[in-house]
């Protein structure tokens, strides 16, 4: 046997004994699951749904029991084409209606037919020379340097790898095409659900953290200076209204950190003039120096942007709203819709739509104007969400996330009142995913624990904060830099939605859902003490929501099971447990990469073949482009 042979075979006995290894060392945490679940867990899952009741809620939001809904995925690819790279991204949706008062999945639940033909979707195909793709992916590409002569001097650091294999755009334009499909069929006010495959808090947190670079706007973002019919867009527009939407009642955004001066601002646009007393009474802030203080440079921060007029000193200090900014979310308005027209509208063969003019100056749309147009059209969809109202839910089928395990049952287990007390050596020999953990729970106690069940609702904001390491309940402190993100946005849950009906240990995954925060939760949420938050040394309050553990006290989440119960598909394997509707939409939004996937070939073959470009096209073709062709033209 040759050296190579032998090596193969040894690798094959090395990785099965090391991959049994593994599987049985991990199997020993199960060990402690039925007591950890009886203990502690039970305490925060909820197995027991109410029909009756889902349907009086549902009269009770929307006015009916037969409800329509929208299920939104996405699709993207990346071509390259000789010298180009073609960016396709689009989304599609699944549409339906669910009539609560059948009990029956198959008979409850109808899709809407011709999806291919009649259905609705968004979608965008732009064509770009790798030579330019710098230019949008400035803001992850683009450094600078002091050159020799003390000037600061624009340099773009990019390898090879780095624009072939690019397929951030294509991502970047999926996004934002599901997010806007989604906030145009919210606007048509037809829909009571709309389900998303993503995580809704995450995308947002996402997009907030790829559009923080304020002082970078004038060099990252194309947007600056787009005329609207409301004026030209500012830095101050991109800035303020990142944190939207607003709502008082359920307190978003709270006064606090970064966010007050966002707060200041919408509040503002509401009444257009305020004293510095009147935010501090308000806001409920201490009257202490340290706060003055950041209150006052939180208004001066508005003021240095000319956002505000300030008259005045002390408390009676006069906060006024400047007349330019009094049409702030109508500029972003015009421009994401500008926008939206020419990125999706395929009527238009003749222009690239990521290629804006700015005052006579043609510009690439980046990466950050991107997000930026994303982040306002997902902030429009919540703020539809909140003020109709509709369930906008998000479903991720697969997820490493460990907020559930550490922080939320953390805080539990630091609150007073709670039934969950943690042995953490117990905590710390379990699974160390949210979802390894709760399938693995359900399969050891699978004549305790029986789908359709959920873990309570919390909030998402406790995916960023936790029990402060040596100080007494209730302070927190924030995960990362000590930053909390922006509560009452966003609850989220783990679900597992079925079982074999003659097998019982068939059970299908568990899935992590997240939806907005309707004023309807804010009555239902558990009475939490205000947790304290130590932020640049300030003591701050933060009031997130955690909803209640059984289905008869949070109706909104056992409208959801109920919802998202009928809308299962155990005659699909594939689909056990998950989501018909979107199950439906991910086939369409294949069927359409496959089709574009022919096009995109289809046209290369068309340019090789054409008689003004066919010799300019032959010799941009790189390497492996011309080494397949003959390959393939050898095998014939």
């Amino acid at each position: 046997m040759s050296k190579l042979a032998h090596d193969i075979s040894h690798l094959g006995a090395v990785l099965r004994t090391r991959a049994v290894s593994e599987i049985r060392e991990h199997s020993t945490q199960f060990a402690n699951m039925p007591e950890f679940y009886r203990e502690q867990l039970r305490h925060v899952l909820i197995q027991e749904w109410d029909p009756e009741e889902a349907m009086n809620t549902a009269k009770e939001l929307f006015g009916k029991t037969k409800l329509r809904y929208a299920a939104i995925d996405g699709t993207e690819r990346t071509d390259p084409t000789f010298d180009l790279m073609i960016f396709y991204g689009g989304a599609y949706a699944a549409l339906g209606t669910i009539d609560l008062e059948i009990y029956e999945p198959i008979q409850s639940v109808t899709i809407d037919s011709q999806l291919t033909t009649g259905g609705v979707g968004v979608a965008a195909c732009i064509p770009v020379y790798i030579s330019e793709i710098p230019e949008i992916e400035l803001a992850r590409l683009k450094f600078s340097h002091e050159g020799e002569d003390g000037e600061t001097r624009s340099v773009n650091d990019i390898f090879d790898e780095t624009v072939i294999d690019n397929s951030q755009i294509a991502n970047d334009i999926m996004l934002f095409a599901e997010i806007r499909l989604g906030e145009t069929l919210a606007k048509t006010k037809k829909y009571d659900l709309i389900i998303l495959d993503r995580y809704l808090a995450g995308t947002h947190a996402n997009l907030l953290a790829k559009t923080v670079s304020f002082n970078s706007y004038e060099q990252e973002s194309s947007l600056i200076g787009f005329d609207t019919e409301f004026g030209e867009v500012t830095k101050a527009d991109l800035w303020f209204n990142r944190y939207r939407p607003f709502s008082k009642k359920i307190g978003i955004p709270p006064p606090r950190g970064e966010y007050l001066s966002h707060r200041i601002f919408f509040e503002l646009e509401q009444r257009e003039e305020l004293s510095l007393g009147q935010l501090m009474e308000e806001f409920g802030l201490a009257n202490s120096p340290r706060v003055v203080t950041r209150v006052r440079k939180a208004v001066e921060l508005l003021e240095k942007n000319e956002v505000v007029t300030v008259i005045g000193e002390g408390k009676e200090t006069g906060i006024i709203l400047s007349e330019q900014y009094k049409h702030s979310l109508d500029r972003i308005q015009a421009v994401k819709e500008a926008i939206v027209a020419r990125l999706f509208d395929l009527e238009d063969k003749n222009t690239n739509p990521l290629r804006i003019e700015v005052k006579g100056e043609k510009r690439w749309l980046t990466t950050v104007d991107l997000g930026l147009l994303s982040l306002f059209s997902f902030n429009s969809l919540v703020h539809e969400a909140q003020a109709r109202p509709f369930l906008l839910i998000g479903i991720t089928k697969d997820t490493y996330s460990r907020d559930f395990r550490n922080q939320f049952l953390n805080f539990l287990n630091a609150f007073p009142d709670s039934l969950v007390k943690i042995d953490m050596k117990t905590k710390m020999a379990l699974p160390q995913t949210d979802r390894g953990l709760l399938q693995a729970v359900s399969h050891v106690v699978l004549d305790e624990l029986h789908p359709p069940w959920a873990t309570q609702e919390y909030d998402t904001a406790f995916r960023t904060m936790g029990p402060k390491k040596e100080e007494l309940w209730p302070t927190m402190s924030g995960s990362h830099q000590n930053i909390i993100l922006s509560e009452r946005l966003f609850v989220k849950s783990f679900i597992q939605l079925r079982e074999g009906r003659t097998n019982p240990e068939l059970r299908s995954t568990v899935l992590m859902t997240d939806r907005v925060v309707l004023e309807e939760d804010i009555k239902h949420a558990i009475e939490l003490p205000s947790l304290i938050h130590h932020y640049r040394g300030i003591r701050e309050h933060v009031h997130p929501l955690v909803m209640p553990a059984n289905a008869k006290d949070n109706p909104i989440q056992n409208l959801i099971m109920r919802i998202l119960g009928l809308l299962d598909a155990p005659s699909i394997p594939e689909a056990m447990g998950h989501n018909k509707p979107l199950f439906v939409a991910d086939k369409v939004c294949k069927w359409f990469g496959e089709v574009f996937g022919g096009i995109v070939s289809s046209t290369k073959q068309w340019m090789e073949t054409h008689r003004e470009i066919r010799s300019y096209a032959f010799h941009l073709s790189s390497f492996r482009e011309r080494r397949t062709d003959f390959e393939q033209t050898r095998k014939g």
